[in-house]
């Protein structure tokens, strides 16, 4: 009779656990989470081709995904997340504003510990309008056992 209740209660339990919605879904390259500050603009469109590339094989893919996530500028300082195609990305980055003509930039090494890394963004663009910006560019993260490449052309519009 223990046994059996024992039972019906680890039932009950792994049940309780497995229905918590408490648990955030790793996604696929996901990025340290980055503390966001600044103006807010939804990235109201991603056209996007994306390579990635590792010891077990390639992905290739591309399409267009709307409202997919979010930027941040500061001064001289920004920050975006977004998700696709399962990956999440998120990033600082430094930035130009040159009358309207934007420049984003952040260059990222690391060596050491068997492991070399570079991470890279680029993207450019213009502010079309004061509550618009249209940005083109790469995102590329590589290591030793792969290539990651997001080339992208975001629409986004001040929240």
């Amino acid at each position: 009779m223990k046994l059996r209740m024992f039972f019906c209660f680890i039932v009950a339990l792994v049940a309780f656990v497995s229905c918590s919605d408490d648990k955030e879904v790793t996604m696929k390259g996901s990025d340290a989470d980055v503390t966001h500050t600044g103006v807010k603009w939804n990235i109201t469109s991603i056209d996007y081709n994306l390579i990635d590339q590792s010891t077990s094989g390639q992905i290739f893919k591309s399409g267009t995904i709307a409202n997919a996530g979010l930027f941040y500028f500061d001064t001289n300082k920004g920050s975006f997340e977004f998700d696709v195609e399962g990956y999440h990305k998120e990033d600082v980055f430094s930035y130009t504003d040159n009358a309207g003509s934007l420049t984003i930039t952040d260059i990222e090494q690391g060596v050491g510990g068997g492991v070399v890394s570079q991470n890279l963004l680029v993207l450019s663009g213009n502010k079309a309008s004061d509550t618009q910006i249209t940005l083109d560019g790469t995102i590329t993260k590589q290591s030793m056992t792969g290539q990651f490449v997001l080339t992208v052309n975001f629409t986004l519009v001040k929240e």
